[in-house]
């Protein structure tokens, strides 16, 4: 059983990763089992996972610049990120549960979106408490760990998986 939801995933995973050589005039993509994907869905798809990874990716480096630039030792700032990454770590199976479980995952994903970015916006506001900005981020990491299950929840049923 966990070897044919092994293979149907890598054949619904195919079109993604074709997509980028593919036509662009064609509106469907098929999966293996015949059905299509719009090619609209599979485009905010991507667009959501590359803009939330940006939002993570870009900002956690920048992230250490500013902690020293208001005086921060480098050792607090390694507890400052490393407290994202834990938070990350803790929720990630909770969240993974909570996303099976959940029928309003846009709602969901919205959520951490604005939760994330009011972490980050609210680190320069706070720069000057280091116990403060170290709890901002183990709870953006804690909602970035929502992004994963999310994503992977709708790539899923846009290939109607099923095992």
């Amino acid at each position: 059983m966990a070897t044919e939801c092994h293979l149907k995933l890598n054949l619904a995973l195919r079109p993604a990763i074709a997509a980028a050589g593919e036509d662009p005039g064609t509106a469907m993509q098929e999966d293996r089992t015949g059905r299509s994907a719009p090619k609209q869905s599979l485009l905010g798809l991507n667009a959501i996972n590359f803009f939330q990874a940006e939002m993570v990716g870009v900002l956690l480096p920048v992230l250490g610049v500013l902690l020293r630039e208001h005086g921060w030792r480098y050792d607090s700032i390694g507890i400052a990120t490393a407290a994202a990454g834990l938070g990350t770590l803790v929720m990630q199976t909770p969240a993974g549960v909570l996303c099976d479980r959940i029928s309003s995952r846009r709602a969901l994903f919205a959520a951490c979106a604005i939760a994330t970015g009011l972490c980050f916006a609210g680190v320069p506001l706070i720069a000057g408490h280091e116990k403060t900005v170290d709890a901002i981020l183990f709870l953006s990491g804690a909602v970035q760990s929502f992004f994963a299950p999310l994503l992977a929840h709708w790539r899923w049923r846009l290939s109607d998986m099923s095992c």
